[in-house]
């Protein structure tokens, strides 16, 4: 109760701002504290207080999760102790974009093997690369974890094309 023996309300919280997002092993979204709010709710639609669509309600000012796609749009609203939400709600947009594809890889040839290292991109969201390995019969792709190598086994002149891609974790 307040002081005056009435209820006590608590005030509507104010609309939440988000502050933005990154991406590594995982997304990475961040928002700023809202006035007199006491959770917060993140959700992939505007049905508040649904739990279809629900991403998130607890009391925090960022989340980490795997995204499920690459382009997609969450929803910010505030609550207060009462359950009460904000009158405004904040929106905000994710695109997260493929890996850019990789130089050429650095190729040493041995005997009867390449060792095959790709060169790093400057992307924390790269978790490795494919190296695609095809010609005289061979058609390979061989997954190489980011900072990693592999060795080929390849008989003595084989003529080999090798391309390398990026992934993340998408």
């Amino acid at each position: 109760e307040g002081e005056d023996g009435e209820d006590f309300v608590p005030p509507k919280p104010a609309t939440p701002v988000w502050a933005g997002y990154t991406l590594t092993n995982v997304l990475t979204v961040n928002w700023h504290i809202a006035e007199h709010a006491s959770d917060y709710e993140i959700r992939e639609n505007l049905n508040w207080g649904n739990a279809v669509g629900l991403v998130f309600r607890g009391y925090a000012h960022s989340l980490s999760f795997i995204p499920k796609s690459r382009e997609f749009i969450l929803y910010l609203r505030a609550l207060n102790a009462a359950g009460e939400y904000s009158d405004g709600y904040a929106i905000l947009t994710v695109s997260l974009p493929a890996p850019s594809p990789p130089s050429q890889p650095d190729v040493e040839a041995y005997f009867n093997a390449l060792k095959i290292r790709p060169v790093p991109l400057a992307s924390p969201s790269v978790m490795g690369y494919y190296v695609y390995i095809s010609g005289d019969g061979i058609s390979d792709k061989v997954p190489v974890v980011a900072g990693g190598s592999l060795t080929y086994p390849l008989p003595s002149g084989t003529t080999v094309v090798i391309q390398v891609s990026a992934y993340d974790i998408l």
